[in-house]
């Protein structure tokens, strides 16, 4: 089967799509066959078409930069299986490739592992797992099409297993039978050859028969180590999990290597449950790391899992409801959904909220994923509780952050007021319980932000998955004064619309300060920034005579004194954080405006 691949500067900024012959496709930065990571790729680029055993390219009128192929600019060309061409940091290579089944019975080394034996063993290198798993929620959640789903899947394989050469998934037959084949859904490497894939029949019929995780391996020292006597004659070891969930039949995720982390053959004491001629020492360092890989790919095996039931659920039980605050079921019931869930032009408000401290619990709990992820759950839980409580929607969950928005699907004229008050109580809620450390949710924190404005909001995607959400400028720089928090060192941040209505309207409820002018990265005009804070009295809460005081000292960085600035700033407590972003720019330089100052901050990083 022909194939391209395109490999970016990053190992993790890769794709692998199959050529569908005598048909002309784009490639670009963000249509077509996207590469998202290379901004010198012009949106449209390139066409390609595979045709008579030739693959021909030819650069688009409208694309920027060049096409290089054999060092050289060109046009047009026509390359042959195994050719590549570039176009700036990315290589895109065809070739053919082809799947070859293994129908070997022998192997050196086979260990069966039911859930409980694998809850048993321990993760290895678990910040990187954590890192790849981080991008499974959007994975799962955020592709639109199957293809584009099994893609990315075997790209987390593939950065998950640091060993791993080749990886698949496949379909099993629900009763494995001699005469039924496993359908391979997609397949990739990280090394490409002219070799076959060979993945064993044998290992993947095992797994579908008994539900379990089961790693081979091949040792190159057994005394049978020739190709006819090995599950993978050109690896060492190879390792499936079943996943469960998908309506048409069980999936297996596969993972070999052609290489064992570290040399098996020099353990001596045997491994109680390892079978085979090839057994290792109890305590081989391979024996050990490739333990560590099949939790890995079990732990993932079982979040696609799943993950696919509930996409099963959820198409046969009107999936979104679960998102809505009773108000808008009710709606739901007695409208049409289709017209009900029809995106439209509103006014509405839009509330990030982020989990802070998730990198640190992490590290300490490196052990217990599933126990760390329950954890997360909770959070956003929390949030999640808040939001529908004051008829807000969830909009989308972005790995451990919320978003929810207000204004949909009827008009509401109290959705800023709403917003502010779930930002407070979800602050509330998890400063106390935080201050707890027997409470499951001690050491995180929220940052939260708000935009209020005119967005389009309704039912947004495809046939095959869709959600409820909002998009636009106003959602983005919600987002954009979520992640905020971390330099303003704020927790609820909020636009100029938001505190306006703020002030007039829950005077009694919260307070309002103006912190900044700042220009983010990636926009073009500065924007207000204010901070929404509890009255006096409640955690977190300030006396007038501080807010006012920090405001003042704004206004006289904006007019270039700081020095009379910095004075000012010493009526405001030390214990406020905020306070030490305007200290620290002042400080900086030396309590002097610089000659170019515009009378807003530059942000350097989102």
């Amino acid at each position: 089967m022909p194939y391209l691949v395109a490999q970016g500067a990053d190992p993790g900024d890769q794709w692998r799509r199959q050529l569908p012959p005598d048909v002309t496709v784009t490639l670009g930065r963000s249509v077509g066959w996207p590469v998202p990571w290379d901004p010198a790729l012009s949106r449209e680029h390139v066409k390609l078409t595979l045709r008579a055993g030739q693959l021909h390219v030819e650069r688009l009128p409208q694309a920027v930069n060049p096409v290089f192929v054999r060092g050289r600019t060109v046009d047009s060309c026509q390359l042959n299986s195994g050719e590549f061409f570039v176009i700036g940091a990315t290589r895109f290579l065809w070739f053919e490739d082809s799947i070859e089944w293994d129908e070997s019975d022998s192997m050196a080394a086979e260990l069966g592992f039911n859930a409980e034996s694998i809850r048993g063993i321990p993760f290895t290198d678990p910040q990187r797992r954590l890192t790849v798993l981080s991008d499974l929620p959007a994975v799962l959640e955020q592709i639109p099409r199957r293809s584009e789903l099994l893609r990315r899947l075997c790209n987390v394989l593939l950065a998950g297993v640091g060993v791993a050469d080749e990886v698949a998934i496949l379909r099993a037959s629900r009763v494995p039978s001699a005469h039924g084949v496993p359908q391979v859904l997609h397949w990739d490497r990280r090394v490409y050859s002219d070799r076959p894939f060979r993945p064993s029949r044998r290992l993947i019929e095992q797994v579908s028969r008994s539900r379990e995780s089961v790693l081979h391996v091949w040792s190159a020292n057994h005394p049978e180590s020739e190709p006819s006597y090995t599950l993978q004659p050109h690896g060492s070891w190879a390792l499936a999990s079943p996943v469960e969930g998908d309506a048409e039949g069980m999936w297996v995720l596969y993972v070999c290597g052609e290489r064992l982390p570290t040399d098996v053959a020099e353990a001596e004491s045997p491994v109680a449950g390892l079978k085979g001629p090839a057994s290792r020492g109890e305590n081989s360092e391979s024996q050990r790391r490739l333990r560590g890989e099949l939790r890995f790919v079990d732990l993932v095996a079982a979040i696609v899992g799943r993950s696919l039931r509930i996409q099963q659920l959820e198409r046969a039980q009107v999936a979104l409801r679960p998102f809505f605050p009773a108000s808008v079921r009710e709606i739901l019931e007695r409208e049409d959904p289709a017209q009900a869930l029809a995106p439209r032009l509103l006014d509405a408000a839009v509330l990030f909220c982020d989990l802070r401290g998730f990198s640190r619990r992490s590290e300490q709990e490196a052990g217990d994923l599933l126990g760390l992820l329950a954890r997360v759950s909770q959070v956003l839980g929390v949030t999640s509780r808040h939001i529908l409580a004051t008829d807000g929607v969830i909009g989308d969950f972005h790995g451990d952050a919320t978003m929810g928005f207000w204004g949909w699907p009827l008009e509401d004229p109290r959705r800023i007021e709403s917003a502010c008050r779930t930002a407070l109580a979800i602050q509330q809620e998890l400063t106390e319980r935080a201050a707890s450390s027997a409470d499951p949710l001690a050491g995180f924190e929220l940052g939260i932000g708000i935009a209020a404005g005119q967005v389009v909001a309704g039912q947004i995607g495809t046939a095959e998955q869709v959600k409820v959400t909002a998009f636009g400028p106003v959602v983005n720089l919600a987002a954009r004064l979520e992640t905020m928090t971390r330099v303003l060192r704020g927790s609820i941040l909020i636009d100029d619309a938001t505190a306006l209505v703020a002030r007039e309207r829950l005077s009694d409820e919260a307070r309002v300060r103006k912190i900044a002018v700042v220009k983010p990265p990636g926009l073009d005009s500065p924007v207000a920034v204010h901070q929404l804070l509890p009255i006096t009295g409640h955690r977190g809460g300030l006396p007038d005579s501080a807010i006012e005081a920090y405001e003042q000292a704004w206004e006289l960085v904006a007019e270039g004194d700081w020095e009379t600035a910095f004075s000012v700033l010493h009526r405001v407590p030390s214990e406020d954080r905020v306070k030490d972003f305007l200290t620290v720019l002042i400080a900086r330089h030396d309590r002097r405006a610089p000659d170019s100052w515009p009378g807003y901050v530059t942000l350097d990083s989102k």
